[in-house]
């Protein structure tokens, strides 16, 4: 069963139970607040222990052999120092960073790119019952995702046993600013960035959006009116299609909007649980971001109203882990990205990293469309020491 048009709304005349945020901060939170506290002190003595040292050398170095010395000895001493504090700061400054940011690059030519969250992960098909679908709703992943991972899967829904499947765990994170929740459409995901795990990334929730012909929005918005138990007041544009339907469906087992409901913004579209459970990872709504009951229940009850909302289309995504380049690659579902490789190629060009990039592995990695990091390129290690530092030798 699918959601309603904008013409009426998914949520035309949704009525219901106002539903009650959840406020204060738990436990939880409150030890990882302390932790990045703890990392950041850490970083503030490292920083210390490591500029004081070389400073002093510096001096040491300069009062022994001040003497005789030609300005272009200077010069080039100067200019080492300035080179390995300007090298120093800014490895501290990503260790800062990383203890506010998700996965921040510990590579500093990589650290305007987001990172690689998650972990891989399988299943081995044990049951002669189990389909994809199972999988897919057992892990509460989106359905299409698990099966574009996984093509040598011939039959989704009789999948021999022993068959091992790839599940889609391990993502890029979408273009920042990352605050409030991000949905990227193509990817049918959302990331709750409202909370973090201990590695300080998001939480993220598989949906169902809208299809080619009543596509989701995108845009800046915030959560609008929140309603527990909603009704459904069927738009007449639904109703046209499906006569059989009621002008009101209550809230229960045959209600579409699953048991909570958030409003996107003003519009009529929302952010709502489902029915029909299979549904998710698919093109199965009139516009509406659908999620598992039990994942938009734990949403809806810490979400408040006003929280930053941005729906993005980013079909293919650059990320970084360590010192590896990766691409996310996920279908052009409503045809507005056409050019995606070409203008992918332009931004490694103007981040000056097209030199470590395997052609191929790039073209094959956004072909075939994994939804999944595949690794492009490798940047080789950094020379930390600072070169043309003059060797110290005593005055005579």
């Amino acid at each position: 069963m699918r959601s309603a048009r904008l013409q009426g709304g998914d949520g035309a005349g949704v009525t219901g139970g106002a539903g009650a945020g959840v406020g204060g901060a738990t436990g939880g939170f409150a030890q990882a607040i302390h932790a990045k506290q703890q990392a950041a002190m850490t970083t503030r003595r490292n920083i210390r222990a490591r500029i004081y040292p070389i400073s002093v050398r510096w001096l040491q170095q300069g009062e022994r052999r001040s003497r005789g010395w030609k300005p272009r000895e200077v010069r080039e001493l100067a200019c080492a120092a300035m080179k390995s504090v300007a090298f120093t700061l800014v490895a501290c400054l990503l260790a800062v960073r990383a203890v506010a940011q998700p996965g921040a690059a510990t590579d500093p030519r990589l650290a305007a790119l987001p990172a690689v969250v998650g972990e891989p992960s399988s299943e081995i098909v044990e049951s002669a019952e189990d389909t994809v679908l199972d999988i897919a709703y057992r892990h509460r992943l989106g359905f299409d995702r698990v099966t574009r991972m996984n093509p040598h899967i011939k039959n989704v829904w009789i999948p021999d046993r022993g068959t091992v499947v790839q599940l889609p765990t391990e993502h890029i994170l979408p273009e920042p600013p990352w605050r409030g929740l991000v949905i990227n459409v193509p990817e049918m995901q959302l990331y709750d960035f409202t909370v973090k795990n201990e590695l300080g990334e998001p939480e993220l929730f598989s949906i169902a959006i809208g299809d080619e012909v009543d596509p989701s929005l995108m845009g800046e918005f915030k959560i609008g009116k929140k309603r527990a138990q909603p009704a459904w007041h069927v738009p007449k544009s639904i109703q046209a299609e499906r006569p059989g339907l009621p002008t009101v469906v209550p809230p229960g087992p045959d209600n579409p909007l699953g048991p909570y409901w958030m409003t996107i913004g003003g519009t009529s579209y929302g952010i709502h649980g489902s029915n029909n459970e299979w549904s998710i990872g698919r093109l199965a709504t009139h516009g509406c971001i659908r999620l598992y009951n039990d994942q938009i229940e734990r949403l809806f009850l810490r979400t408040k109203e006003k929280t930053p909302l941005r729906l993005l289309y980013q079909t293919v995504k650059l990320g970084q882990r360590g010192s590896t380049l990766y691409v996310e690659s996920h279908p052009d579902l409503y045809g507005k990205d056409p050019a995606r490789e070409q203008m992918l190629v332009e931004r490694l060009r103007a981040l000056d990293l097209l030199q470590y990039v395997d052609a191929i592995a790039l073209h094959r990695a956004i072909d075939e469309q994994r939804g999944t990091p595949v690794p492009i390129g490798t940047l080789p290690p950094i020379e930390a020491a600072p070169e043309g530092l003059p060797p110290v030798t005593e005055a005579p």
